[in-house]
């Protein structure tokens, strides 16, 4: 007890919210919103109320309707805006309402309407914007104190909580002068506003915010209750972990209620709110419903898988000095060769081919860096079992790499690249070509030019694909059973070779196929030792395929939750396999005989030897599975290759390597992992 005034204990975490706008019009939004909350367990929604809007012909009809839909599976806390009537169809600065109480009465209209669906009402604690009040005739807000005390003493009658909203952590004097005005005696809660900046100092200091305000209240001997009725991070539409931070950090705050601002990302043809676009970009679920990272971890792992990634991803100062290896740790009876110490750093570790790259080199001793931004759902489980199986051996980095500062910092450390980190799907490169070649051009040069920067550069080995060679309609086919094979008999028995020439179809290829000619170019201008994988299909556990890429993986998924598949063209279409291990056979080579490796691209695949066609892997699937498919046909998709299949001879030459795994061994091996352990919700790449 202080003063008087007895100390509330603070909870372990808070009652969780979102904040959510809803417009005219928008009851299919309304839906999917309760959905989506009900998936992750939250129960409270904060939505806003514009006085004004109310007596709208159009506005108390529609709240009504919103109101009633929330409340009937959600705990409605809607947040009153002070925006006069009169101010709804004419712009001018407000003096202070002849009827001080005409608000205290619209509250009480609305509590008359929904007394039996609120537990709380949020009051203003100012004016919505400056056009609604004129501060020089009410310079000390005692005429805007009576008003919002009015309407909390009708509240308080009526037995309905009020929270004070809007106190900004940046302007606390004026919860003081509330406080002096009277207006906190029929007060229940305080609502803080956080910031919503893009790394928002005021939510990580919020635990801070939220000890002055105890203070202040302390000081005028109320006892309010703190809340966060709005706290979020406007972040850039690719930088996910920044909202993930700021969620956790206010987490801890010792509140005893948080408001997440927001479920949705705002509409990008709104516009930006202080000509930041970030602001657009704070919601758990983006505009096409696709989940932010936040919403997969909350989703599928809860609040504390949640609080994991925070730690994964926070806990990378650990290290007492960049690559300097007596201040790892490595597994008992491990070694480290004082020429590999330096961690290797991979981008894109979280995901299929990262990951099983990343827990190679870890069961050997060697540090790893992984570097991803966690986008594609389902990856999170691959960093999860990698942190909690090799401890601090591996170190995790959850940013993109088109941040070019985290790049330089990461590259300057390691020993060795692995560039994994991409746009995969031809699909999505036609919807968002920008976006492609940020992802894969950008990003790639990036990593040059940080690599270009250390003595001496460090190797690296580049990920491109067998799209850089066009759609391949040049090559005459004949369709043989349920396949397509060349003409050509050399072509039928050897494959593509690196001899072909470069024609680049979709925004895809262009980005890939780009960035794979800054990779040789650096190398030979630079003296960099870098090396190009032109892949084809690979395959194997971890892989969490989708319609658009990672096929094989796809169609086991596929098998299992239904059985209904399907196929753009004929299914006749080939390609040949590579399981996964044998790939990372192959990339270790690289960097054991960079001098034969380095400054050349080399077709990696698994030859004609395990080229099979689409209509074929489904056929073995269906015999694994025990299951018959049900298969729809779309029309052949842009760029498609009907036939690729690597000749393999290039690399084969320089390193001796050649797959070991063989094609039905392989999706054998595939369909058992995903069977096992494929997560709950992985299945679907969008809800």
């Amino acid at each position: 007890m202080t003063d008087g005034v007895p100390k509330v204990e603070k909870p372990k975490q808070p009652i969780l919210g979102v904040v959510e706008w809803f417009g005219p019009g928008e009851q299919h939004l309304v839906e999917s919103s309760i959905q989506a909350l009900e998936s992750l367990g939250i129960h409270h929604i904060r939505v806003g109320l514009p006085w004004a809007d109310w007596y709208t012909p159009e506005g108390r009809d529609g709240y009504e309707w919103l109101i009633r839909v929330l409340s009937r599976r959600l705990t409605v806390l809607p947040s009153l805006v002070y925006v006069p009537p009169s101010l709804g169809a004419i712009e001018g600065v407000s003096s202070p309402p002849e009827n001080p109480k005409a608000f205290a009465e619209f509250v009480d209209t609305l509590t008359q309407s929904f007394g039996d669906v609120f537990e709380w009402i949020e009051l203003p604690s100012e004016p919505d914007h400056t056009s609604a009040w004129d501060w020089r005739l009410d310079p000390r807000g005692r005429i805007f104190s009576e008003i919002i005390g009015s309407a909390a003493y009708r509240c308080q009658q009526r037995g309905i909580g009020t929270v004070l909203g809007g106190v900004r952590p940046a302007d606390l004097s004026w919860l003081g002068l509330l406080c002096e005005n009277g207006v906190v005696d029929f007060v229940d809660a305080v609502g803080l506003h956080v910031s919503l900046g893009a790394r928002p100092t005021e939510v990580r200091q919020s635990p801070a915010i939220v000890d002055k305000v105890e203070r202040i209240l302390e000081e005028h001997h109320r006892n309010a209750r703190v809340w966060i009725t709005e706290a979020g991070c406007a972040t850039s539409s690719h930088d996910d972990f920044a909202q993930l931070q700021a969620f956790a950090d206010v987490l801890d705050t010792g509140v005893e209620r948080v408001y997440w601002h927001s479920l949705w990302d705002l509409d990008l043809s709104a516009p930006h709110q202080n000509g930041d676009e970030r602001r657009h970009y704070s919601g758990l679920l983006r505009r096409d419903g696709t989940p932010r990272l936040l919403f997969r971890l909350w989703d599928s792992q809860g609040i504390e898988g949640v609080r994991r990634f925070h730690r994964y991803g926070s806990n990378n100062n650990r290290r007492s000095a960049p690559g300097d290896a007596n201040a790892l740790e490595f597994p008992s009876g491990v070694v480290p060769d004082k020429r590999t110490a330096r961690p290797v750093l991979i981008t894109g570790g979280a995901g299929f081919i990262g990951s099983n790259m990343a827990e190679r080199l870890l069961r050997s001793g060697r540090p790893v860096i992984i570097l991803d931004n966690l986008s594609r759902c389902g990856v999170e489980h691959n960093v999860r079992h990698l942190c909690e199986t090799y401890g601090d051996l591996v170190e995790v980095h959850i940013h993109d790499v088109r941040d070019r500062q985290v790049v330089e910092r990461l590259v300057a450390r390691c020993g060795c690249i692995f560039h994994f980190a991409a746009q995969v799907a031809v699909t999505t490169s036609l919807v968002d070509p920008l976006g492609d070649f940020e992802s894969n051009l950008q990003s790639t040069v990036n990593i040059l030019e940080a690599a270009r920067k250390q003595d001496p550069p460090p190797p690296l080995l580049f990920t491109s694909t067998n799209k850089v060679y066009g759609d391949l309609r040049s090559v005459e086919l004949v369709p043989i059973g349920n396949r397509y094979v060349p003409r050509d008999h050399g072509a039928r028995t050897r494959g593509i070779d690196e001899s072909r020439p470069l024609d680049f179809h979709s925004p895809y290829g262009c980005s890939k196929g780009a960035a794979d000619q800054y990779v040789l170019d650096y190398a030979r201008m630079y003296g960099m030792s870098n090396t190009v994988f032109r892949m084809s299909c690979i395959y194997g556990r971890r892989q969490f395929g989708t319609e658009d890429e990672g096929w094989v993986a796809h169609f086991a998924l596929q098998m299992l939750d239904s059985g209904r598949l399907t196929i753009y063209g004929d299914g006749r279409q080939v390609r040949d396999i590579l399981y996964v291990d044998d790939l990372i056979d192959a990339m270790l080579l690289v960097m054991e005989k960079t001098n034969l490796a380095a400054g050349k691209a080399f077709n990696i695949g698994g030859g004609p030897e395990n080229a099979v066609s689409l209509l074929e892997v489904i056929q073995y699937l269906s015999e694994l599975s025990g299951i018959e498919p049900q298969l729809e046909y779309g029309p052949r998709r842009k760029g498609d290759q009907p036939y690729y299949v690597s000749d393999t001879g290039r690399f084969r030459a320089a390193t001796g390597w050649t797959p070991r795994t063989e094609a039905r061994q392989g999706i054998a091996r595939l369909y058992q992992w995903v069977r096992e352990n494929a997560p709950s919700g992985v299945r679907q790449a969008k809800r």
